[in-house]
């Protein structure tokens, strides 16, 4: 049996935390990459996420450069990549993110 439960960096669900910590139904989930995760974030853990039937999107967040792939439970999953300049519309959530704006205290 396989009990793989990985903890994502950032988790948007409805409804409050529950005592476990745990959330089963997340809508939106964002990775950020590092050089020592990027093999798992965007291999055993982007494989985990895609069976999960209430997330909508998944946001991979790069940490050398601004750059976020945004992946979509439309039909399948598609994927797009979003730069400086671009915005990502989260319509689960109501807005959207600018990319600029999520980057904006970092320094590459």
């Amino acid at each position: 049996m396989d009990d793989y439960a990985p903890y994502p960096d950032v988790v948007v669900h409805c409804g409050s935390m529950p005592p476990s910590g745990y959330i089963d139904d997340p809508l939106v989930i964002a990775e950020v990459l590092s050089p020592g995760t990027m093999t798992n974030d965007r291999g055993r853990k982007l494989a985990f996420y895609a069976t999960v039937p209430s997330l909508q999107t998944l946001l991979i967040v790069y940490s050398d450069e601004a750059r976020i792939e945004v992946w979509r439970r439309d039909a399948g999953w598609t994927k797009r990549v979003a730069g400086p300049g671009e915005s990502i519309a989260l319509p689960e959530l109501g807005g959207a993110l600018p990319v600029g704006e999520a980057y904006a205290r970092v320094a590459f």
